[in-house]
């Protein structure tokens, strides 16, 4: 049974994305913002709080992201694709769109390597959690809906008297 979604279906996968990278932000602000105030937009208020500038951009690339979601997980564009190469795709966009933000609004120094390989370690890290979280819900889904057919099941012979 699929389960059509709809615009609060959207802004709450919005709203959660972005609720965990203020979570993130508001961490690394505590650790990293005084010492990343000068090389930073995202830490320019030290540890007093991340700004609201940068939040908005944050806002922006979690509707992207979402977008992206959509296109990579749902049949409307992409028709005969392995999940695996959807997966593959979303990330690699998730990476891209982030690269992007990071240029854009400078966010770090480009063309300093230790920023981009920390970025890349905390992007490993949040999609290897999210991977582990997506399988967790899924196998949750699946013992659920196992359960649900083996009780239609069982209704089904008391009806027909089996």
């Amino acid at each position: 049974m699929e389960n059509k979604k709809n615009i609060f279906d959207f802004v709450g996968m919005v709203l959660i994305i972005f609720g965990i990278s203020m979570i993130s932000m508001m961490v690394l602000t505590v650790i990293y913002g005084e010492d990343a105030r000068g090389f930073s937009t995202m830490f320019a208020l030290g540890k007093q709080g991340v700004p609201v500038a940068v939040m908005a951009q944050f806002l922006f690339m979690a509707v992207l992201i979402v977008l992206a979601r959509w296109v990579f997980f749902t049949d409307f564009l992409i028709k005969k694709s392995s999940i695996t190469i959807r997966t593959i795709g979303m990330f690699l966009t998730v990476i891209l769109i982030s690269a992007g933000f990071i240029i854009a609004f400078r966010w770090f120094p480009v063309n300093m390597w230790k920023p981009w390989f920390l970025f890349f370690i905390c992007f490993g890290i949040s999609a290897g959690v999210s991977l582990i979280v997506v399988r967790l819900k899924e196998k949750i889904e699946n013992k659920k809906m196992e359960e649900g057919l083996k009780r239609l099941r069982e209704e089904w012979k008391v009806e027909n008297n089996e």
